[in-house]
């Protein structure tokens, strides 16, 4: 029981504060805190009482914090105990026999753990991946948000023609890595940090069977684990089959056993599916469960490249490449500890002028309407025209493509953009795409309207002076603004906003061929929109909501209503 504690102790310090946490021979667990000057001080027990009878502030302060984040603390018992009868026959998944052999080669040590990964592993990509630079960071959020949103600007090399070939509301995979804390942890969990660092070679003890292609097998486990391997995902009830058979304890296996059965499924889900309990949390609370190494390697997936939508024009810095997210915390559950997101807590986290792969992603059609025919099969009416920009001008030299009678007809259509919170980025770069092109075109565009939505407008209205320019120049016709946690806001959710002018907005999407786009949360916001569109359309064209979501199919047909989200 000490032993799990401790694990989530480390996990809640998660680097805002530094301590030894120390298991004791009578198995109390004490804290020595790191002072101001670097040095550990006084050693307390976590229940309050240290060697000398006294206790300073700061050892009472960061007790708190470890006891305030153990939210389930009351029910820590329960999470190990097992919950059906001992009687109760279980249904359990087929047990795997693990054919995999590893060799060590300990006396050849591998240096490259902090070079980027082996690129073999890149979805849907358009082009391969290039080694970019992180040349800034910057918080878009005030200090009181709920959310920290961030944007992080990547500069790219020279003949980076493929990478810097994008349009705006293409995305783009960026090649991410583990915690460094996380893969030390696991590493002492599975009683390897003495070969950590150590080459070693992967075979089957089956030799018709084929290694794991994203195992980089002449390369050490520290590496593997770093930047190959997804440690955060949580078990499967498979892995967790085999898990129970390396439980030393009857107790610790029969639970582990339950969780993966299929009367446990439930639990399976409240405990680690649903919260995200990773493989370390599970070798954390089941401290009796040691699974060789190569065990580990054979069920662990392979860690993939993170999308992020671009949130500007190649016609503007076209050397560099900006996205915006917000930092995702993911809250203690279960026997889930709190965690930061894999990507979003690296890019938090790395260091200025870090170098970091990204490659563009085969585009799908959220692009503007002029920007659409570039992928389809008219795209032999595009001519490109060659912009040469002013001398210490923002913009460097870019391909505008300059369009013949059907191309002008598209970049004349109404373009409606719908985008709370981070939603709001890659339209950012269509604001900025289209500025340049009417400068460039000495030509007037569609109508744009923007729907923004945020919570209170002094913390998180993120691109606040950029939306304002764009309003004040003409470039965006209509803004609305929805503030969820402002009382006497005219509008709380952006589907409020455009229930406000329901006739015009059915009236551009179904008679005037406006292009309507949604981008940001999957199962709220755009849901809603959907919803709240259907209803619009029913009730200005007074038919039932059946017909409404016909029409709607046939907009969405025709490729005019678009949808860049994610869960």
């Amino acid at each position: 029981m000490v032993g799990q504690i401790m694990g989530h102790l480390k996990l809640a310090l998660n680097d805002s504060d530094a301590a030894k946490l120390i298991k004791e021979e009578d198995n109390s667990v004490i804290i020595q805190p790191l002072t101001m000057n670097g040095e550990f001080g006084t050693v307390c027990n976590i229940n309050g009482a240290n060697d000398t009878g006294s206790e300073t502030n700061a050892t009472h302060d960061l007790i708190d914090k470890f006891r305030s984040s153990l939210t389930f603390s009351d029910d820590i018992n329960e999470l190990i105990k097992p919950t059906l009868s001992a009687d109760q026959k279980l249904n359990l998944p087929t047990l795997k026999v693990n054919t995999l052999e590893i060799e060590f080669i300990d006396d050849i040590h591998d240096a490259k753990c902090e070079d980027p990964p082996r690129l073999s592993r890149c979805p849907f990509a358009a082009c391969d991946p290039v080694q970019c630079i992180l040349a800034y960071r910057e918080i878009l959020t005030g200090c009181d948000s709920v959310k920290r949103t961030v944007k992080v600007t990547f500069q790219v090399p020279d003949n980076s023609n493929e990478l810097l070939d994008y349009q705006p509301g293409d995305s783009f995979g960026i090649v991410c890595s583990n915690s460094s804390q996380e893969v030390d942890q696991l590493l002492k969990l599975l009683r390897c940090e003495n070969r950590a660092d150590s080459l070693f070679t992967l075979f089957h003890s089956e030799a018709s069977k084929r290694l794991p292609n994203h195992i980089a097998s002449d390369c050490s486990l520290r590496y593997n684990l770093t930047w190959c391997l997804d440690i955060r995902r949580p078990p499967n009830k498979s892995t967790l089959r085999s898990l129970a058979e390396y439980c030393s304890c009857d107790v610790q296996k029969r639970v582990i056993l339950e969780l993966c059965s299929r009367e446990g499924a439930n639990i399976y889900n409240e405990r680690v599916l649903n919260p995200n309990a990773s493989l370390i949390d599970i070798l954390t609370w089941f401290d009796s469960c040691c699974p060789p190494i190569e065990c580990v390697l054979g069920f662990l997936p392979a860690l993939q490249p993170r999308p992020y939508s671009i949130s500007k024009s190649p016609l503007v810095r076209c050397q560099y490449l900006e996205f915006v997210f917000n930092i995702v915390e993911l809250p203690p559950g279960g026997l889930a500890s709190a965690k930061r997101g894999v990507c979003t807590g690296w890019l938090n986290d790395l260091a200025i002028d870090s170098k970091v792969y990204l490659y563009r992603r085969k585009p799908n059609q959220f692009r503007l309407p002029e920007c659409q025919l570039k992928n389809q099969s008219s795209s032999q009416n595009i001519k490109v025209q060659q912009i040469t920009s002013p001398q210490n001008s923002p913009m460097n030299n870019h391909d505008l493509p300059s369009f013949d009678e059907t191309g002008s007809e598209r970049f004349l259509q109404p373009v409606i953009l719908i985008g709370p919170g981070t939603g709001v980025a890659p339209f950012i770069g269509f604001l900025e795409h289209r500025e340049v092109a009417k400068k460039q075109w000495n030509s007037e565009c569609g109508s744009m309207w923007l729907f923004f939505g945020c919570r209170e407008p002094s913390q998180d209205y993120i691109f606040q002076s950029e939306i304002e320019s764009f309003q004040q120049s003409g470039l965006l016709s209509r803004l609305f603004l929805a503030n969820s946690r402002v009382d006497d806001s005219k509008y709380r959710y952006v589907q409020h906003a455009m229930q406000h002018c329901a006739s015009e907005i059915v009236s551009m999407v179904l008679d005037e061929g406006a292009f309507l786009y949604v981008c940001g949360d999957a199962k709220g916001m755009a849901k809603d929109v959907r919803e709240t569109l259907i209803s619009m359309i029913a009730d200005v064209k007074d038919i039932d909501k059946d017909t409404a979501k016909v029409k709607l199919l046939e907009v969405q047909s025709q490729g005019r209503y678009l949808e860049d989200v994610w869960s």
